[in-house]
């Protein structure tokens, strides 16, 4: 992850709202929403064997919070932007996030048939565009094992604790997690495999 959801637009704020958008995963014993997600569920894997969510977290982000830090809106995928990679439904990711792309167009762009993409990095594709600050709500989901799955039938990276952990402290993607999610740095040394109670902050 992660995942973004919109939040109904505060008076105070300046940004617009979006319309909701649902976000629906493949749960090894059936679709699961990401507003029912807890510590402890297990997720299906494009690949192998399903995963468990060891930590979840939530961070609500304010149109005002974003306006200041506009690299850190979310990018919305309209449905059927990627082609046969999807998605289903409209889908809101960070700008790191990376979708598995796997689309005929992305050997001739990418070099290469499939590949992990950033979502930032598609917004020249029509139907993706990182959106004008607004309030959002970030969830994070750290994974006991690597590996895709599907959102809103899209290909999407899963996340693990090394994620935070890159040999680069420069790494696009492990800045945006700690910054939206500062408190992965302390939890680095408590994720052993047993499932943490889910976090929330606004």
């Amino acid at each position: 992850m992660p995942v973004a959801l919109p939040l109904p637009s505060d008076p105070a704020e300046s940004g617009a709202g979006l319309p909701p958008i649902h976000a629906l995963l493949d749960g090894a014993a059936g679709p699961v929403t990401l507003q029912s997600l807890r510590p402890g569920a297990t997720l299906a894997m494009t690949h192998g064997e399903a995963a468990r969510v060891l930590w979840l977290g939530r961070r609500r982000m304010t149109a005002s919070r974003l306006a200041a830090v506009p690299e850190l809106a979310p990018v919305l995928i309209r449905r059927g932007a990627l082609g046969a990679a999807g998605p289903e439904r409209d889908l809101l990711l960070s700008p790191e996030h990376r979708v598995v792309y796997s689309d005929r167009r992305a050997r001739a762009w990418f070099g290469a048939a499939e590949l992990p993409v950033a979502a930032v990095q598609l917004t020249f594709l029509p139907g993706v565009e990182q959106i004008a600050p607004c309030d959002v709500l970030y969830v994070h989901a750290i994974l006991d094992r690597p590996g895709a799955m599907r959102l809103n039938g899209c290909r999407i990276d899963g996340a693990v604790m090394r994620d935070t952990a890159m040999a680069d402290p420069a790494n696009p993607r492990r800045q945006e997690l700690l910054r939206l999610f500062p408190e992965l740095v302390t939890l680095r040394g408590c994720l052993s495999g047993s499932a943490l109670p889910a976090t929330a902050a606004g």
